[in-house]
């Protein structure tokens, strides 16, 4: 793969040839940590484009965590999980996603603003109070909501699955409702 005489495959190369080697093992489920930290933007998304190629060419459902996404490698998850200070934000679409923080929080993202951008900045409280708000507030907005309230049954039915050693079942139940 490379080594102190000979340059080998980049990062990218690296990361795609990593997804390349768990595949093989024909999973039903990658979940990947971090795959484009230390990437710059067009090695990320040529990462994420080959992940999202393998997944539908396999028929594998792919759990990514990625803490700033660029516009473009947002785009390609259909799910999205926002998490501020450990607590859910948003649970849905991807495409629902920007309207739904904008009803929580009762503000339009700026025109001239990336959606993902925008997302992770209002729901980052990290660095100043006004943030640390809107934070809170998608978090208590998402915990009331309805579709909290059907994701926390769904979740009750498949531990409940789980803790009768029933598998049958478990996989239909949670692949048509996400």
């Amino acid at each position: 793969v490379g080594g102190v005489f000979f340059r080998g495959l980049s990062g990218g190369q690296k990361r795609r040839l990593s997804v390349a080697c768990e595949l093989i093992a024909r999973p039903r489920l990658l979940l990947l940590d971090e795959p484009t930290t230390g990437l710059d933007a067009a090695a990320a998304f040529h990462v994420m484009k080959s992940l999202l190629q393998a997944a539908r060419e396999y028929d594998v459902s792919v759990i990514a965590t990625i803490h700033a996404p660029a516009q473009a490698v947002l785009e390609m998850s259909d799910v999205l999980l926002l998490l501020t200070a450990g607590k859910t934000a948003y649970f849905g679409p991807t495409s629902g996603a920007e309207r739904a923080l904008e009803s929580a929080l009762d503000k339009q993202r700026p025109r001239d603003t990336a959606t993902a951008e925008w997302m992770l900045d209002v729901i980052n409280g990290d660095f100043d109070e006004e943030c640390a708000a809107s934070a809170r507030q998608a978090a208590e907005v998402w915990a009331s909501s309805e579709e909290s309230k059907q994701l926390d049954a769904l979740l009750s039915k498949v531990e409940e699955a789980a803790d009768s050693g029933s598998r049958e079942g478990i996989h239909a139940q949670v692949h048509g409702k996400l």
